[in-house]
């Protein structure tokens, strides 16, 4: 069999990392160490390389591009269909991530090299590609043309599948691929370790309660707050620390001072994607009560590590977590329920042990990086075959 060779192209990808960028860069390192020739254009970013090699097998290309916001993704747009031109003989199949305007110089770049495009949706709701497409002329254009333009889809999990079906994708080549997480790396630590760290976090005889994310309109970090400042003498033993940076940075420490909880809720800084792993192994619960999910990356790395994950009862969310097996669900918006959720958890450690335990065994059943990556490789194979 030959070589199969993959270009990606996402707007921006390693070390300039969110959701989207972690799942592309995991899926890129993981088909190459599997064999695969994979190519990467992204933007370029200040300090960056022009061009980096990771391995003889993974090739990263960024791309200049000037201008603010629509500008620059114009400009991007641009590049990319030019890159793909030029390239053409160096790659297989064309792998955009996420259907922005990157998409559509991907599918020109397609029709003029005849080469198969494959586009992964990333989220549903208010904030998922569709949504935000729609609310503009230019996005609901752009959304007509990929669905006339005979791409291939992925979506993350059958609620954006469904999404998508909804407002007119033919479901046929609409593939469920879901992310993945390296499950060696977000891994349980022994209660020894854990109990160490937490002494050197000054968390001696505390059990710890996470949040990790954007703190941004939607992923309800206030709701977070009020819901556990409800939990009164109940939590006494308990600590939350919200773990991010965004722009309600200022909101969350002024509602944080006046529900009077500087002492049980804390806000520490933005944290790299490397050092992740070290709160949630020394985590005991994990908290996501955003209103809009794909597939969480931060839900399936604490259900890796074992932890209890309470997470709202929405899209993604409800295909991860089987409630009462493997994590708890509330209802999206409504604080007496989360509370009520997490009360449920913080008074039940055999809870936590067989929610975590069976978490862990979940993921690693069907969501590590390893298994994604052939469900991609077979996927690539399939479109060759029938192109």
């Amino acid at each position: 069999m030959r070589l199969l060779r993959i270009c990606m192209a996402t707007d921006y990808f390693y070390p300039v990392l969110g959701g989207t960028e972690i799942q592309a860069y995991r899926l890129a390192c993981k088909l190459s160490k599997k064999g695969i020739k994979v190519s990467v254009i992204t933007r370029r970013h200040a300090g960056l390389p022009v061009s980096k090699p990771c391995s003889d097998m993974l090739m990263i290309y960024r791309l200049p591009i000037f201008g603010k916001k629509r500008k620059a993704s114009i400009v991007f747009l641009g590049q990319v269909f030019f890159f793909l031109v030029g390239h053409r003989s160096e790659y297989d199949i064309i792998h955009c991530h996420l259907a922005t305007s990157t998409a559509l110089g991907c599918l020109m770049a397609s029709l003029a090299t005849r080469k198969p495009l494959l586009i992964k949706l990333g989220g549903s709701g208010r904030t998922g590609d569709i949504q935000t497409s729609l609310a503009s002329v230019a996005g609901r254009l752009k959304l007509t043309l990929l669905k006339k333009g005979n791409c291939h889809f992925v979506a993350p999990s059958m609620n954006v599948a469904n999404d998508m079906a909804e407002n007119g994708f033919c479901p046929e080549m609409i593939r469920i691929i879901p992310n993945g997480v390296d499950t060696g790396h977000f891994c349980p630590i022994s209660k020894e370790e854990k109990d160490a760290r937490k002494h050197e976090l000054g968390l001696d005889g505390l059990k710890l309660a996470l949040y990790i994310g954007r703190l941004e309109q939607g992923k309800e970090i206030l709701l977070l707050i009020d819901a556990w400042s409800n939990l009164s003498d109940k939590a006494r033993d308990w600590r939350l620390w919200i773990i991010g940076s965004g722009s309600l940075e200022n909101e969350v420490r002024s509602m944080i001072r006046e529900k009077g909880m500087e002492e049980r809720i804390s806000l520490l800084p933005y944290v790299p994607p490397e050092e992740v792993r070290v709160y949630l192994q020394t985590g005991d619960i994990f908290i996501n009560p955003s209103r809009a999910e794909g597939l969480s990356n931060s839900i399936l790395e604490a259900m890796s590590c074992s932890l209890t994950v309470i997470a709202s009862r929405i899209g993604g969310n409800k295909e991860l977590i089987k409630e009462g097996f493997n994590g708890l669900l509330f209802d999206a918006g409504d604080a007496c329920d989360l509370t009520l959720k997490i009360e449920s958890a913080i008074q039940d450690d055999n809870g936590q042990r067989r929610w975590g335990m069976n978490a862990r065994g979940h993921v690693v059943d069907d969501f590590d990086m390893s298994y994604v990556a052939k469900r991609y490789i077979d996927l690539y194979q399939g479109i060759l075959f029938r192109e």
